[in-house]
């Protein structure tokens, strides 16, 4: 986290933590509001386990804010997400520095797996991004993205240089269907890209 923060969240300006530093900042994040019904998740007892491994909690608790949890742990807004994911979508520079060389973005962007994951069903993997599938579509078919839990979301397509980032408030969980949201931003940029 401190290698995220310093030399690339400072560096490009992005309002992105992966681990909270400051009790302060803790009243510049919106209230989450999570779904009133319970979260659907697949019938896997594998993905069962996992999720009973980890007590419910409050999300919004200092101990929660200040764990390293690089994978799960991160706060900012949709903009530093789509700062964040700049790096990717412009080859690895950003700004006139490089922080990735273009090999490593072409691996990212790159099918590295094709396999049935127990939580989400069968994915096209990059590395440690979803490439364009059937089940998890991406804009374009040459953009690789993510997401967190609730709706967050990050996308980046070189080929463009085009970069998104979304962070709700309002959680939806479910995990048997792609967020209507994420479909309506997708929606939106084949209508401003040509060619899309």
């Amino acid at each position: 986290s401190v290698f995220f923060r310093e030399e690339i969240a400072g560096k490009i300006g992005a309002d992105f933590q992966i681990v909270l530093t400051s009790k302060a900042d803790v009243g510049r994040l919106a209230e989450l509001k999570q779904p009133d019904d319970p979260p659907k998740f697949p019938d896997s007892k594998l993905v069962l386990r996992v999720l009973s491994s980890v007590g419910p909690g409050d999300a919004m608790s200092w101990e929660r804010l200040s764990a390293e949890n690089p994978g799960g742990g991160g706060c900012g807004n949709g903009r530093s997400i789509a700062q964040v994911c700049a790096i990717m979508a412009m080859g690895g520079e950003l700004n006139g520095k490089r922080y990735l060389s273009a090999k490593i973005v072409e691996e990212a962007a790159t099918e590295q797996v094709f396999a049935e994951e127990p939580a989400f069903g069968w994915l096209r993997m990059g590395l440690g991004f979803g490439l364009h599938s059937k089940l998890f579509p991406a804009p374009t078919p040459t953009a690789f993205h993510w997401g967190g839990y609730g709706g967050s979301w990050g996308l980046m397509d070189p080929k463009i240089g085009v970069s998104l980032g979304y962070a709700p408030n309002n959680w939806i969980v479910d995990l048997d269907t792609l967020d209507p949201r994420l479909q309506r931003f997708s929606d939106a940029l084949a209508k401003v890209v040509p060619g899309l």
